[in-house]
């Protein structure tokens, strides 16, 4: 007779059960591992694509920033940014940083209104907000983009714009009085932006002054300078008495940018005056020279060497510019009379 062991069956199908039980529990831990690692690795792919966009977004900004201060409106800051770059600019805030006194630095926020600069148009980014009053130091401002993007410049208050840069050359240096000096005021656009109207100020100053007459403004009117152009103004006056006096001139030009009034640094320079007895300058002044340089030819008295008849035997090139120049050839061409019968 065979009896059936219904115990091991009933063991061997808890065992089944368990076992299919266990199987489901491995393999849906495994499909949530494998979704979490999915997941997390989507979200780090999305993560480096904003990243990655940013940065590309980031090297793409580009702007351009000039500060300036209306000496009219008691120093009111102007900050104008031009947007140079593919993409429109968005200004998060500005920082403002006094170099000559102890103040912290300084943080503004700006009205909504100013902050977006699309792509190729410029604005004053404090146009909107409270106006900002400077006092006669040096500052250091920064401004940040939305992206991060952080431009600097140094403004100087007392020394005018970091834009429009003058320089003087008054000439000749010594001077006898009676006759004529020439005061040449040179100023160029060292920006990065249009500079309109460019004139020179009216407060043009002559310490001590000894000229016979105002000095009167004889070449330079008002003129739209691109980046690295350049303009000249003249000033002539006949100086008079007492002598040996050190005579400085001083002035300086302002134009417009953006329609805002900007000013270049004060230039200066001096000369002496002297009596007919002493050694004076000789001015040559014309209007090639102020282009190019001139060269002047001097050759010995044709009359033989009588010390009264001897002369300077030479080259001179007259440089027109305030501005070292290195002269590194010149061409003489020599053209003689045909020889006569009775040249020996």
């Amino acid at each position: 007779m065979k009896f059936l062991n219904f115990k091991n069956n009933r063991q061997k199908g808890i065992s089944s059960i368990v076992g299919g039980i266990f199987f489901l529990v491995l393999m849906t831990s495994g499909f949530t591992v494998y979704y979490v690692a999915l997941d997390t690795q989507s979200q780090m792919i999305d993560t480096q694509q904003i990243i990655a966009d940013t940065g590309v977004a980031k090297i793409k900004e580009k702007f351009v920033v000039a500060a300036s201060s209306d000496s009219g409106d008691s120093n009111r800051l102007s900050l104008q940014v031009v947007n140079i770059g593919n993409n429109a600019v968005e200004i998060a805030d500005v920082w403002i940083i006094n170099k000559t006194g102890i103040e912290n630095a300084t943080r503004y926020d700006l009205d909504y209104r100013d902050v977006s600069i699309p792509v190729g148009y410029s604005g004053n980014i404090l146009e909107n907000r409270a106006p900002l009053y400077l006092i006669s130091d040096i500052y250091d401002i920064k401004i940040i983009s939305s992206l991060g993007t952080i431009k600097s410049v140094e403004y100087d208050v007392a020394g005018g714009s970091n834009i429009l840069n003058a320089q003087m050359v008054a000439i000749p240096q010594d001077v006898r009085f009676g006759e004529n000096v020439t005061v040449i005021l040179m100023v160029t656009n060292t920006g990065e932006f249009d500079v309109k109207e460019v004139r020179a100020n009216t407060n043009f100053d002559v310490s001590p002054d000894q000229c016979r007459d105002p000095p009167n403004l004889i070449f330079g009117g008002p003129s739209n300078l691109a980046p690295s152009q350049s303009t000249m103004f003249f000033w002539d006056c006949i100086l008079d008495p007492p002598l040996l006096n050190t005579i400085t001139f001083t002035g300086n030009a302002t134009g417009l940018l953006s329609g805002v009034s900007v000013d270049s640094n004060d230039a200066s320079d001096s000369v002496v005056v002297r009596d007919f007895t002493s050694a004076g300058g000789t001015l040559i002044l014309e209007q090639e020279l102020l282009n190019r340089p001139e060269i002047f030819m001097v050759i010995p008295s044709p009359f033989g060497d009588d010390p009264n008849n001897l002369g300077l035997w030479g080259v001179n090139v007259v440089n027109p510019t305030p501005f070292p120049m290195e002269v590194s050839k010149v061409t003489i061409t020599a053209i003689t009379a045909r020889p006569q019968l009775q040249d020996k």
